[in-house]
């Protein structure tokens, strides 16, 4: 081993705990980013590999009824390789204790294994029964269901008791959502159910006909086409919806959490790593002033300007490796843990692909030398400064100067002398103070950063089912009634009002820019949806024209006053020019909104209904469960309460981010602190030597680090409100905008953990103090 080599294991042994503290924020930022990417890959692959295990569908064509006969004229479009027929229709669950239950009831064929959309089985078999149900996962888990158990579903107003065969999962239904507006499911009240084809055409008595069709392609680059082609064929059926399964609701969830994982993953651990490279820079640059006299020396023993800075680079270099190794195996760790955490509360995905994409690892590797071997080329860049000659004498110290206290004398006067001391080493050492007003300031953001997180998501969640919905029920109905139909649901229920809507799909258009959107027909005097624009003012339902969600707007790229052009599946070929009147601010979600009345001229006949809103303080559901005519009521409250119960994931994430931004302060106070009583050894002894206590010393480092930590959360109470709108911008996406300011408690809260976490550092510090040295300080000797 060179003598180079042995020095630099002699620094890191006299600097052991900064030097572990700095390898511990590598150490977090590498596995976070390892973590957090590893983990949304393998799901990704995850679910890629489980759908082609269940032959998963490539189109979905939803429709009024089809007959078995006709699908053959499907399968000779071009480009189609396969086609599947089946039925889809939600039933109540009717259960001993009167709760108000959904179940989504999907026909499978009797095929074998070339089926469309495949089940996995997690326990038993497909049943060979009519009267067998296969019970999804979620669903299965949460009702705590046994195989064998019965269930008892009403359909048509006849009840019919199930026996559960299996449980299994559908790739179709990886987060199984019974309604777009319901973005939180709740697996006690809602589950997917599927049934033989013989029981679901022979219950719901649709003979030998369909109405929903599953496709399969040859080339998915042509799905568009093959799409517009299907439209065609299947124009006179009654085609209420035909997408592909990136536009599935399930499908299109999934795949938004998982982009939120991977922005997740590229902001965040910048964030440590970037501080740990500034520490290790500043932690060089201090080992350089440190060590001038020995630098001089190794120059005139005839070492180089590139030997003696790569012989202290490679003291970062350590830190990486150390903390980039450890990041890198707990990261593989922590990424397992996050896609268990996914597929346990989230997604219904039955095996995890667990392989190592070693491409991540390359970029971990990447990362840590960037910044470590970055900070330390950059940290001992004084190195070429030094000349041999005058480093054989001691550095000059700085001339003293008058801080600017002194110049208010009734200030001054009033200081004790331990408080003066504490100003003037502030004043006099602007670099260090400012590098440790800046980091406190990070801490304190990163520490606000999850209850910023936590808020806006409950804001939002509470704001759509509190305040932007105003109905207790919004019932659907399984084909557009006419609105005198009220009429029998009016006789049943006590109300406080009921409204008949017109909810109907619709393709929204802006030159070459098209989205399918649920546009929902409401009355002028509408009372069960508090629109208002981006102004946060109401909006009134205009008479002619067309209100779209903000995002929606962004999407389309069409603005207040623009024109865009609505068609229907029925009738593509015909479009309707249409003004957009305003722009809604809604957070959750994309909707248009129209006047039922206008909705109903362009597309429908008067007076027809597809549903209706209603507030009422009667058990609605358990008063309509008989009307044949309904397809789903939907309780508002009960989907506010699921998404009490997806907090609680919220809350984990929350506790992990704390310790992380926790962790992150403590070193950043107590390396500085560290490298200041390293410094002020001298002036420390000559302290002692004028009778003050170790403890009294302890106070005035203790005391400035008091002064920094208020003005580092002064500067990071903006830096906070920034940082929170940029992490709501990166998280923000068609279905959800995170646009919810803080509230003044989760400062106060930031606050008293950065607080916390810096008194941490200085006990950790005041050992160091309580082991100087002070007489060998006083002989001004270089070790």
């Amino acid at each position: 081993m060179s003598n180079l080599n042995k020095r630099l294991l002699r620094k890191i042994k006299e600097t052991l705990p900064q030097y572990i503290a700095v390898s511990l924020v590598v150490l977090i930022g590498i596995m976070m980013y390892l973590g957090l990417s590893t983990s949304m890959v393998n799901l990704e692959d995850s679910v890629d590999e489980f759908r082609t295990y269940t032959n998963s569908a490539d189109i979905y064509v939803e429709l009024d009824r089809i007959p078995i006969g006709a699908i053959k004229y499907v399968k000779q479009i071009e480009n189609v390789k396969d086609v599947q027929g089946r039925i889809l229709k939600d039933v109540p669950l009717i259960t001993d204790t009167n709760e108000k239950i959904k179940l989504r009831l999907v026909s499978i064929p009797n095929k074998g294994a070339d089926t469309i959309n495949k089940l996995f089985y997690y326990r038993g078999k497909k049943s060979t029964s009519s009267k067998g149900i296969s019970v999804g996962k979620s669903f299965f888990g949460a009702r705590n269901m046994s195989l064998g158990d019965k269930l008892k579903v009403q359909i048509n107003g006849f009840d019919y008791n199930l026996s559960v065969d299996s449980e299994s999962a559908s790739s179709e239904f990886i987060f199984p959502i019974e309604d777009p507006q319901v973005l939180v499911p709740n697996y006690k009240t809602f589950g997917i159910g599927y049934v033989s084809d013989e029981f679901a055409r022979s219950a719901f008595g649709f003979g030998s006909d369909y109405n929903q069709l599953l496709i399969k392609v040859n080339d998915k680059e042509k799905i568009d086409t093959t799409i517009d082609a299907v439209e065609k064929k299947l124009k006179k059926y009654g085609v209420k919806s035909i997408y592909s399964y990136e536009d599935h609701m399930s499908y299109k969830i999934v795949s938004l959490k998982l982009e939120g994982g991977k922005k997740a993953a590229g902001v965040v651990p910048l964030i440590f790593l970037g501080v740990a490279a500034f520490i290790i820079a500043m932690t060089i640059d201090k080992l350089i002033k440190n060590d001038r006299m020995a630098i001089g020396v190794l120059k005139a023993l005839g070492y180089s300007n590139q030997e003696i800075i790569v012989h202290y680079a490679m003291y970062s270099l350590g830190i990486g490796i150390l903390g980039g190794s450890s990041g890198i195996y707990f990261g593989l760790k922590m990424a397992d843990g996050f896609a268990k955490l996914f597929t346990e509360n989230n997604f219904d995905i039955p095996t995890l692909v667990g392989k190592l994409d070693y491409k991540v690892v390359i970029y971990s590797i990447a990362l840590t030398l960037i910044f470590c071997l970055g900070a330390g080329f950059i940290g001992s860049r004084k190195i070429m400064s030094i000349n041999p000659a005058e480093s054989m004498r001691p550095d000059p110290p700085k001339t003293g100067k008058i801080i600017f206290l002194e110049k208010i004398p009734w200030i001054w006067k009033k200081l004790k002398f331990s408080w003066k001391i504490v100003f003037k080493n502030i004043l006099r050492s602007k670099r260090r103070f400012l590098f440790l007003v800046i980091g406190i300031a990070l801490t304190f953001a990163v520490l606000q950063m999850p209850f910023y997180i936590y808020n806006s998501i409950t804001v939002i969640f509470n704001d759509f089912y509190s305040n932007f919905l105003s109905m207790d029920y919004n019932v659907s109905f399984k084909a557009p009634l006419n609105e005198s139909e009220l009429i029998k649901i009016k006789e049943v229920i006590s109300y406080t009002d009921i409204s008949g809507k017109m909810d109907y799909p619709l393709i929204i258009r802006n030159k070459w820019k098209t989205k399918d959107v649920q546009t929902i027909g409401l009355k002028v005097d509408n009372n069960f949806y508090n629109l208002v624009d981006l102004k946060k003012e109401r909006i009134t339902i205009p008479k002619h024209g067309i209100l779209l969600t903000k995002s929606l707007a962004d999407t389309l790229e069409v603005k207040k006053g623009d024109y865009v052009y609505l068609s229907s599946y029925k009738d593509k070929d015909k479009e309707f020019k249409i003004k957009v009147k305003d722009l809604v601010d809604q957070s959750l979600g994309i909707s248009a909104y129209m006047n039922i009345d206008t909705l109903r001229h362009y597309f429908y006949d008067k007076n027809m209904i597809s549903g209706a809103y209603i507030n009422s303080k009667d058990d609605v559901k358990e008063k309509l469960k008989d009307f044949n005519f309904i397809s789903s009521i939907l309780s508002i409250k009960d989907s506010a309460d699921g998404f009490k119960e997806y907090l609680e994931i919220q809350i984990a994430m929350i506790s992990v981010m704390v310790i992380f931004g926790g962790i992150l302060g403590f070193v950043i106070v107590y390396n500085s602190t560290i490298i200041t009583i390293k410094e002020r050894q001298l002036e420390f002894s000559a302290l002692r030597v004028m009778g003050f206590t170790k403890k009294e010393i302890f106070k005035t480092v203790l005391y400035e680090n008091i002064i920094m930590v208020i003005v580092g959360i002064i500067i990071g109470i903006p830096l906070a409100l920034n940082m929170g709108d940029s992490v709501g911008a990166s998280m923000s996406s068609e279905v959800i905008t995170l646009n919810a300011k803080a509230p003044p408690i989760s400062y106060v809260y930031a606050g008293v953990l950065t607080i916390v976490f810096i008194l941490l550092s200085q006990f950790a510090t005041y050992e160091k103090i309580k082991k100087l040295n002070f007489i060998d300080a006083l002989k001004n000797r270089m070790s």
